[in-house]
């Protein structure tokens, strides 16, 4: 009976403290741009490029079923530059249907960042980033992706919440307006 009244009291406490510290947490902020997005606009690959993105690749598509067009570059956020893949498909429809098993791949804690683990291998080195002391450990770079119009966009974050922010100051970056 005394462990039971220790253990309801540490439920208790635990359940206050989770409350209290949860309305302080950044995990409360609310996004304005959601994970998947049709505002039935085509975003062109030129109109990408006339921005501040920066393209340092274009990759060759062949193996990314549906996309029209693939490119790698950086936007730059005050002193910071952000990584993104920017993959382009003829509709809306095309980005949900044949890109989001490919940008599971690529993007998240579970992401595929060598050959022998991705189906789409084109710039696979570029969707890892090297960290830790000695940069011997490999890891993801891209935290999570969003589906905006007919674009899939793999945003650079060390978790989904990071890579969400950077996904909504590329989209507001680009001009194309969050609905």
């Amino acid at each position: 009976m005394k462990n039971l009244r220790r253990v309801v009291a540490f439920l208790i406490l635990a359940s206050f403290a989770t409350i209290l510290f949860s309305g302080c947490s950044r995990g409360t902020v609310s996004r304005s741009l959601a994970p998947v997005t049709n505002s039935g606009r085509i975003v062109t690959v030129d109109e990408v490029l006339n921005s501040q993105f920066k393209d340092l690749k274009q990759y060759d598509t062949t193996d990314l079923l549906g996309a029209s067009a693939a490119i790698y570059g950086f936007m730059k956020s005050g002193s910071a530059a952000f990584d993104y893949e920017v993959r382009f498909y003829e509709s809306h429809q095309s980005a949900v249907e044949l890109g989001i098993g490919f940008a599971t791949e690529g993007a998240g804690p579970n992401a595929a960042i060598t050959e022998d683990d991705a189906v789409f291998k084109e710039g696979v080195k570029d969707r890892r980033l090297a960290y830790g002391a000695d940069r011997g450990v490999a890891g993801p770079k891209y935290g999570t992706y969003v589906i905006y119009n007919n674009l899939i966009i793999l945003c650079q974050g060390a978790n989904a919440d990071q890579g969400m922010e950077r996904c909504e100051f590329f989209v507001a970056a680009l001009g194309l307006g969050i609905p």
